[in-house]
């Protein structure tokens, strides 16, 4: 085994040096470090904030496959990447997807960076594979109306739950949301969260989830059942948990899914504007848990 690694890291070592006598006849062919630059490398060079015109020597610190790469993840950063990011998700290059050709003054090289779109991207694409729906998924708790110390006052309150909760905390949490304010706190904590950790984390919209449990006992072979994430996912958002606005079926569906959740101790976060009278009254299983959560009032 050590032999085999020992050939293939000579073979790669051999591979780079030829990379590199390449790329130094190219700089020779095109007139010297400027001229190749202002030929093979302009939007990379821009996007990276090179001090000035590097020297061959300087140029060589890299391979030309890294600065063929460079310059092509540089015009898709600039050309084609939208505000939220991700047009070089499935790329294949020397530079890994999310980042960018980076002026490295430390190592006297070209390096790489992760960009900003990059990571509003990640944070984006875990919500959609949370359950969140695509188009809410950049909703930020900034989103909600209020005032600046309020929202700083949220802020710090959803930061610890957050860190008990993902901490391994039982800990649970009531918002109390108007009517267009609850998802776009629910969808800002959990961007706080997935920014802090990478545990698993499940979204319910409790409005929509109906639909989703009749195609279910409709047709099982065809659907997961709605509610297994629900039930085992260590930190679950049940957004719009209205008892009044739901059939008796679906109230005592969420009733055991939630009392299961107590028991096992989950961490659960509830964005509602029930009271928490009509909570326990919908959902009288779970009574103990609502009782014992932390709760928060968005106005």
């Amino acid at each position: 085994m050590k032999q085999a690694a020992g050939g293939l890291a000579k073979k790669l070592a051999a591979g780079r040096e030829m990379d590199k006598e390449e790329l130094s006849e190219d700089i020779r062919r095109a007139g010297g470090a400027r001229a190749w630059m202002q030929a093979e490398l302009v939007t990379a060079s821009a996007m990276a904030g090179l001090p000035r015109v590097l020297s061959r020597e300087e140029l060589l610190e890299q391979t030309r496959a890294y600065y063929r790469d460079a310059e092509a993840r540089a015009l898709t950063c600039v050309h084609e990447c939208p505000p939220q990011g991700g047009a070089c998700a499935h790329q294949n290059f020397c530079l890994s997807p999310g980042e960018q050709p980076w002026w490295d003054e430390s190592l006297g090289r070209m390096s790489t960076r992760v960009c900003d779109r990059w990571q509003e991207y990640s944070i984006r694409r875990s919500l959609m594979l949370a359950g969140v729906d695509e188009r809410s998924c950049g909703l930020k708790l900034a989103d909600v109306q209020g005032n600046l110390d309020k929202l700083r006052q949220l802020s710090l309150t959803v930061a610890r739950f957050g860190a008990d909760a993902l901490g391994g905390s039982d800990r649970w949490m009531i918002v109390h949301a108007r009517a267009g304010s609850g998802k776009a706190f629910a969808v800002g904590i959990l961007r706080k969260l997935r920014q802090s950790s990478g545990r698993a984390l499940w979204y319910v919209s409790c409005d929509t989830i109906a639909q989703a449990l009749r195609d279910y006992y409709e047709d099982k072979s065809q659907n997961d059942d709605p509610l297994e994430r629900p039930r085992s996912y260590q930190f679950v958002t049940f957004d719009a948990l209205n008892p009044k606005h739901h059939p008796e079926w679906l109230r005592q569906s969420l009733d055991e899914v939630l009392s299961l959740r107590w028991r096992n101790c989950q961490a659960t976060l509830i964005v509602t504007q029930a009271s928490l009278r009509d909570l326990c009254r919908g959902y009288p299983r779970a009574a103990e848990a609502f009782s014992s959560a932390t709760l928060c009032k968005v106005e």
